[in-house]
Formats: C-alpha cells, structure tokens, sequence
C-alpha cells in the first residue's frame, strides 16, 4: 500500500527513520513524510533528513495534511508520531481529514477504516451512535425497538459487542434467558450481555 507517514520532531531523525524502515518492511511504500509538530529532536532549520520527501505541516496541520492526500495521492496514512506533538484529540482530528477522504489511518496498535459505502437498505433505519461507554446507547436502541414494535413494526437490532462474537448471531426476541446465557457459556460460546442486552428492547440482535 502506497502511504504518507506523520511523524514529528520529538524523536530523534535516525529513529524516525527505522519507524520509516519498518513501515516498508511491512510491504508499504512510503511516498513522503509529514511533520506534524515538535522540534525538541531536530536539527536547525529546514526538515530532518529522514530518506523521504518531508513536509513541515506547520500551524495549520489539518490543512497540510489535507494538501499531501490531495497532491501525492496515497492508498492510506501511517502514524508514526507520539505525545505530546499529537494528543487523543488533535490524532483524532487527523484521522478524521484522512478518513473522509475514504483512506484508512494506522498507528502502531490500531487501524482506523472509513465506513463502508454501499445502497441504502430497502427498509427505514435508524441508527444509535456513541462515542463513549455508559452513554445511553443500549437505552435509546431498545426504547426505539419498543416504540416500534407498538406500531406493529418488526423491529431489527444490529449490535456490535467490543468482545466478540466475530459472526453474526441471531437472538429473537424473548430468546435470552438465563438457562440460554448458561448453555452458551457450557458451550464455550461468547455469553457477555454487551451483544444480547438489546434483545430486551423485543427486537432481533
């Protein structure tokens, strides 16, 4: 995959270029570099020598990003930089200039995709988004399944559990009961309620 890295100037030049050594020895080319911040590292003035074209993102680090996707047209973006150059928020904003773009985003533990595009569902959908945890989510998805199955709708939960299963399970409702929590675990299956708990909105998980 063809990919930009972000790197900044509180490592030193020859350890963002083994990072740099090491996204290629993943099977990635790297089209060039952008720093993203930091100076701490860095010899004075110009960029760093780190064996790609490199771009000083400056005040504007959105923008410069924005304006390296546009020019060097990679398939994905690799973050090679830390905190404190890049906080939870300002990686996240990045991210999210690299997403709308239909690019994914890789760090050193993660990989964020853009949503998948696709034909709307021949059905009316509504969809519950969080961004934490304990913020409602299952509370708000079962009282909609409720206010619609009192229309005499035939409502369909699609939940996502953060531990699994990795296939799609089918729970009608009414279905989860304690004896069937326990033949699951007896089963080795995944018994965790964050994947059922919707079941108690009488909809289908």
């Amino acid at each position: 995959m063809k990919v930009l890295v972000l790197v900044d100037g509180e490592h030193y030049p020859p350890v963002t270029r083994w990072g740099i050594a090491a996204v290629r020895a993943r099977g990635h080319e790297v089209l060039g570099a952008l720093l993203v911040g930091g100076a701490e590292k860095l010899p004075a003035g110009g960029a760093p020598d780190l064996g790609v074209p490199t771009r000083i993102a400056g005040a504007d680090a959105r923008g410069a990003l924005a304006a390296a996707l546009d020019e060097l047209r990679p398939e994905g973006v690799v973050d090679l930089s830390d905190e404190p150059v890049l906080g939870y928020r300002e990686r996240m904003e990045l991210a999210s200039v690299v997403l709308a773009r239909g690019l994914p985003y890789l760090g050193a533990d993660f990989r964020l995709d853009p949503p998948v595009a696709g034909p709307p569902m021949p059905v009316p959908t509504v969809a519950v988004i969080g961004t934490g945890k304990r913020t409602g989510k299952t509370a708000i998805a079962g009282e909609l399944a409720r206010v619609a199955a009192a229309t005499g709708r035939s409502p369909v939960v699609v939940a996502m559990g953060r531990g699994g299963p990795p296939e799609p399970q089918v729970a009608p409702a009414g279905s989860v009961t304690l004896e069937r929590l326990l033949e699951l675990v007896r089963a080795g299956e995944h018994a965790a309620s964050d994947y059922l708990e919707d079941e108690n909105g009488r909809a289908h998980v």
